[in-house]
């Protein structure tokens, strides 16, 4: 069973309802506007983060917000500055390439090597959150609720902190 199917059966086994929507790929929330406007909820966005001593943090946002990287790493004790993980670590824990990171792929760090998920409390209250089942090429949606619950069964740390700084439209990521 691939990836994708393990990330279904799992769903299956937690009792999480969900959808799926087939699209075009997007690599960015502003090339997946179109479909925000289309679809019930909210679409997200997901950032993969390290600190000095290379500890792992999933950031997963509302798609509409700017993260402040430096308060989450005040907020998570992180070590020394947040920076962007490499897409080579990326693959390597998560199993995705950039343009494709998701909370869903925590599916994938059975190792648990990734420390820390941040899910921006503004997110946890929408019906459904959108994210890519581990490829661009789809959209799935869920129950705020159920992904937390994905994300405690799945990682090591989970938070859930108000992240909610609307971007300007230009800096959508």
């Amino acid at each position: 069973m691939d990836a994708e199917g393990r990330l279904f059966a799992r769903f299956r086994e937690m009792g999480i309802a969900w959808q799926s929507v087939e699209h075009a790929p997007t690599f960015t929330v502003a090339e997946s506007r179109h479909l925000t406007q289309s679809l019930p909820g909210s679409r997200s966005k997901s950032l993969l983060l390290t600190d000095k001593d290379g500890r792992l943090t999933l950031v997963t946002a509302l798609g509409s917000v700017k993260v402040d990287i430096k308060k989450v790493g005040q907020a998570i004790s992180a070590r020394g500055r947040l920076s962007f993980a490499s897409p080579e670590v990326m693959q390597s824990v998560l199993g995705v390439a950039p343009g494709h990171l998701t909370p869903l792929a925590l599916i994938n760090d059975q190792a648990r090597r990734l420390g820390n998920v941040v899910l921006d409390a503004a997110l946890m209250e929408q019906d459904p959150v959108w994210a890519h089942p581990l490829r661009n090429t789809a959209s799935t949606g869920i129950a705020g609720a159920d992904l937390q619950r994905f994300c405690e069964l799945h990682a090591r740390r989970v938070s859930i902190l108000p992240l909610a700084q609307p971007a300007p439209s230009s800096h959508v990521r």
